[in-house]
């Protein structure tokens, strides 16, 4: 592993490129380096991979990393599920973009990803085939969601 130094005038920043993994995560020294609903230092995409998913929050958990933010467009349940697990490493109003969530998602990792997605973002539901439980986690979570399909 190389670390490198890097100096701005509003924030220093340590950068650890995991080698052979081919990703960066970013120790950032300030809290002024990320703004809610958007990409922080620690970000990521529906192109993480789960060892970049891991690294990234195990990273956060350590406090070798600043808490990690993510662009929903385009993840699977599966990677929503990782982020709802983890989600004391996620920051608030950190999972940002467009996301489906469908009755694959555990209604308390629905709960926990919903509650750290931003206003902004757009929510779309497939309820068919949620229960109950799942259900209680929409109505409670109304006001980030933007269409539901699938009620019956």
């Amino acid at each position: 592993m190389s670390t490198t130094k890097i100096s701005f005038a509003s924030a220093t920043l340590s950068a650890t490129l995991a080698m052979g993994l081919g990703f960066t995560t970013l120790a950032v020294c300030t809290s002024s380096a990320w703004a809610d609903c958007s990409a922080g230092a620690n970000n990521l995409t529906s192109l993480s991979t789960t060892t970049q998913m891991y690294a990234a929050l195990n990273g956060a958990a350590a406090g070798t990393a600043v808490l990690v933010t993510a662009n929903a467009t385009g993840m699977t349940s599966f990677q929503l599920s990782v982020l709802g697990l983890q989600s004391q490493w996620v920051a608030d109003n950190g999972i940002y973009g467009s996301m489906v969530i469908t009755s694959t998602l555990s209604a308390s990792n629905m709960s926990a990803v919903l509650g750290k997605t931003c206003a902004s973002a757009t929510v779309t539901v497939n309820a068919a085939g949620m229960s109950d439980e799942q259900l209680a986690v929409l109505v409670a979570n109304l006001s980030k969601i933007d269409v539901i399909d699938g009620l019956e």
